[in-house]
């Protein structure tokens, strides 16, 4: 329930707060990578990220990113996620050293590239494709977060509608997305973590990074 809400309070927030601009999002860099067959399979671009994220290797960012598009990376300051940084062509820094020079939330700065890493390392043995449920509560709930010794599980969508989570959010606050970027989309999800990822040019490439703490809204 509380992931299917986070549209309306997006929304809602926004308003209430007189948000009904968009505000200037940062401009990060990045080399954009040439393609590579493994990067057509979803769990090994997965892979790649969470290694980028653990190494804090520019050089392997670079290559998850849309030379034309580039990556949008989201963060949760209230009730919902909302896209905050713009990873864009560029010099290959590396990502702690971008997310210092962005502006985000300083508890995201330290903590932003172990969460995408840890959302993807280990959950990626407990994935579930297309599952029939995905707000089933073995991939996450509230009521068990904090006594349950199971880890939720993860799953990938091959298909999903990025204008359905997210138009409600960015229709009162769009940083300038691009359309290519807001088409449907596979989609993976763990507890804390969704990476969407595009299909172009042959390959599959990172669009969305979001991190969100599920029971905060």
């Amino acid at each position: 329930m509380v992931l299917r809400l986070h549209g309306l309070l997006g929304c809602f927030l926004l308003v209430a707060c007189g948000g009904g601009g968009a505000r200037p999002v940062p401009a990060i860099e990045s080399r954009g990578g040439a393609s590579a067959p493994a990067m057509t399979e979803p769990v090994a671009v997965l892979r790649a990220l969470a290694r980028a994220a653990r190494d804090d290797d520019g050089a392997a960012l670079d290559a998850l990113v849309h030379p034309a598009h580039g990556m949008w990376l989201w963060d949760q300051p209230g009730a919902t996620v909302r896209p905050v940084v713009h990873v864009t062509t560029g010099t290959g820094t590396r990502p702690s050293v971008r997310l210092r020079a962005s502006g985000m939330n300083e508890y995201w700065q330290e903590t932003y590239w172990s969460h995408v890493a840890g959302g993807i390392d280990g959950p990626l043995e407990r994935l579930d494709r297309d599952p029939a449920d995905r707000f089933a509560p073995r991939y996450g709930s509230c009521d068990t977060f904090e006594t349950s010794s199971v880890a939720p599980r993860a799953w990938l969508v091959t298909a999903d509608s990025f204008r359905r989570h997210y138009e409600p959010i960015l229709e009162h606050a769009d940083p300038g997305i691009a359309p290519a970027l807001m088409t449907d989309m596979a989609h993976y999800r763990v507890w804390g973590l969704d990476v969407w990822l595009l299909e172009d040019g042959g390959r599959l490439w990172i669009a969305h990074v979001m991190v969100w703490t599920p029971c905060d809204a």
